[in-house]
């Protein structure tokens, strides 16, 4: 009962019924026979109905929550990497950068942790970092690992020094990205 009362709330949600799904939601939060190892699921059902309506704050705590149920890196990483995301979708940047540096720990998906570190250089992408950033994607550059990202890597590098008023050095990355 409690795993297919979840996959009603899947398929509501990926059916834009979110009026049935959140009822689903309420019944599950008065029910006594929910069984306690699906609280993680519950909360992330409930994240996933509420970023479809676009309503990211309120996704937060539910990943939170669910966040503190799991044991493995792998999905912890790829939870901090969500939050990370609507903590930047909802203007929080120093919150986003936390947990997109707290997602790159632990986590064997090199596109997440690649895709990690450059929010992060974005996001922090003030006048004061800029030298350090602009380090950060050199180092970057150099790893052979990034070979298919070299064009957002010299993007990234000409905005740097775009900010810095180099304009032929922003030229000359834009062209090598």
């Amino acid at each position: 009962k409690t795993e297919a009362l979840i996959w009603l709330v899947k398929t509501f949600t990926a059916n834009e019924q979110f009026n049935e799904a959140q009822a689903v939601l309420d019944y599950i939060a008065v029910e006594n026979t929910f069984i306690k190892n699906y609280d993680r699921e519950k909360e992330l059902v409930h994240a996933d109905l509420l970023i479809k309506q676009n309503l990211y704050s309120e996704a937060i705590p539910h990943i939170l929550e669910a966040l503190e149920n799991y044991k493995s890196n792998k999905k912890k990483s790829r939870l901090r990497f969500v939050l990370a995301q609507l903590f930047e979708q909802t203007g929080n940047k120093a919150s986003a950068v936390t947990y997109y540096k707290k997602s790159t720990k632990g986590n064997n998906n090199y596109d997440m942790v690649f895709n990690a570190k450059l929010k992060s250089l974005k996001l922090s992408n003030r006048k004061k970092d800029a030298d350090d950033n602009d380090r950060m994607l050199a180092k970057l550059i150099r790893d052979s690992k990034n070979v298919d990202y070299l064009d957002q890597l010299y993007y990234e590098r000409a905005l740097i020094a775009q900010s810095k008023f180099k304009t032929d050095l922003a030229k000359e990355y834009l062209t090598k990205s």
